[in-house]
Order: C-alpha cells, then structure tokens, then sequence
C-alpha cells in the first residue's frame, strides 16, 4: 500500500482520483487551502510542505493544482503564473529538501495539458508549440517538475464529474443536450481525450512504476470536437437538432487555441506496458456514468 498526497484535491480530477486509488488500497491524504481536506497546506509555504513530506512519508505526489481557464489566463498572465509555475515550483523546492534531509523522496506525477502543441498531429513528446498563455505557463511548470524527475502527464479528460460546481466538457454537452440549449459544436478542433476513470487508472499506473519524463495520456486515436459531441448525443439517444456547426474563431475566445491536440501515446504504452483505449469506447463508457446517475 502506498501513501499518496494530492495536492489541490478539490477540483474536478481530485474528486474522482482519491476515491479510486483508496478503491485500491491506497492511504490518501487530500491537501487544499479549502476546508473539508486532510490537509489544509499553502503549496507556496515551502517550510510547511517540507515538514509535511516528512512527517507523511508519501511515496507520491500527485499535483492537481492549476488556473485551467485558458482566457482567464490570457488576460491575467499573472494567475497563470503563480498557479502553473510557482506552485510547482515550491512543490519541487519541498521535494528536494526532502532528498537532502532523508535521502528519500516522494515521486512527483504532475499533471500537464494537450494545449502545449500545435500543427498537424498526432504529437509526440517533442513537438511543442506554444500560443498561448496557459499553454507556456503549463510547459514552464514541466520543465521545473522535471528537475526532481517528475513522472509529467500531458492530459485532456472527460466524463461525469463527482466536483460539486465544477463541470467537464461531457457534463456541458450533456446538460445542454438534455434541456435542448442552443449551442454551437466546432468541427475544427481535434483532441485525443480520455475518460477521466482511465487517467485515474493511469495515474496509479504511474505512482506504481515511477516512470521519469514527459508523457502523452490519451486516447490512441481523436476526433474533432464536434463529432465528440455527436457521438454522445448518440450514445444517450438525445436529440442534436439545437448543435450549430461552426468554427473556433466563431467562439468569442479571449486566447488562441490549438487546432490540433491529437496525441502519440506510444511513448507513455511503453512506459506502462498497456495499450491506450480509442474514444469511441470511452463515449460509451461515459455515456454508461450519464445514463445511470
């Protein structure tokens, strides 16, 4: 059984990945600077979370902590800054101190983002293209997780959120598909996304076998976002005749984003000796979530 940490618990992720490694055996301490966590930590307090790896003994560190709102970011380049940069940068100052004290370490996996690329996909590892501002903070923050050989997943995931307030892009297809919301589906934006359960089971993965480096965690295929959405209206029998197709630079968007977001996983199969699902099986996983709730 492996003790594990997770840093910014509380959001959409953490609330689906402490219930499943527990479903696994594992002990799981829940930091947030919000009530209702094991552990009520600044991540910047340096002292604290150094004091906190020792008195713990985690064998991982998983960092969930981010500012994920892409416009917000572009537009208060600072927010992005001290959440995707100087969070990690604390984490892997702690992590060190650490080292240096015991001589063991907790095994970082921090989690990235499918923003860093651009062009034509699928991507591997090394074909970064940065345009916007959340994507250069998140690849700034990967640089500085590497230092402390960081397990590095860069990731985009949805299905049912167990995150009061907080929705995934399904839950938003979903809920405008069920009170038939007008909305507009772009057929120019291409992602290679995961059931988030898939990338809770490939996190385990990974705090089980400490794999060191940059990771793409995604489906073996992609699709455009617009037939995504298709997809699940299919799979739940719901109607799409409020879907308008249209492009992303018809969306009022304060950044830009990348067209393409298809990822290589071969890099992160290997790593793990398992194949990546395809995403219409991982519709129809989610489609299962939504139909039961």
């Amino acid at each position: 059984m492996a003790t594990v940490m997770l840093l910014g618990a509380k959001g959409l992720l953490g609330a689906s990945l402490a219930p499943a490694l527990r479903d696994l055996g594992h002990k799981v301490l829940t930091q947030s600077r919000s009530d209702g966590a094991d552990l009520c930590l600044d991540p910047f307090d340096r002292e604290a979370m150094t004091d906190a790896f020792i008195k713990f003994s985690p064998t991982a560190v998983v960092n969930l902590i981010a500012a994920t709102d892409v416009d917000n970011c572009e537009t208060n380049p600072q927010i992005a800054w001290k959440a995707n940069v100087g969070v990690v940068a604390a984490l892997t100052d702690s992590i060190s101190a650490v080292y240096e004290r015991t001589a063991t370490k907790p095994h970082l996996v921090h989690i990235s983002t499918d923003q860093v690329y651009g062009g034509h996909g699928p991507h591997v590892e090394e074909e970064v293209n940065l345009i916007n501002v959340y994507a250069l903070s998140k690849y700034t923050g990967e640089l500085i997780a590497s230092r402390v050989g960081a397990t590095v997943l860069r990731t985009n995931f949805f299905g049912l959120s167990r995150c009061r307030g907080r929705f995934s892009f399904s839950d938003w297809l979903v809920l405008s598909l069920r009170e038939r919301t007008p909305i507009t589906v772009v057929d120019d934006i291409k992602f290679s996304a995961m059931h988030i359960n898939t990338l809770c089971d490939i996190i385990y993965r990974c705090i089980e076998r400490r794999p060191e480096g940059i990771f793409n965690a995604g489906c073996r295929d992609s699709m455009y976002k617009a037939e995504f959405a298709f997809c699940i209206a299919k799979s739940l029998r719901l109607s799409t005749d409020r879907f308008t197709l249209g492009k992303s630079s018809d969306l009022a968007l304060k950044a830009r984003r990348p067209l393409d977001m298809s990822l290589n996983v071969s890099r992160l199969e290997n790593a793990l000796s398992m194949q990546m699902p395809i995403m219409r099986n991982e519709i129809k996983n989610a489609a299962r979530e939504y139909i039961n709730e």
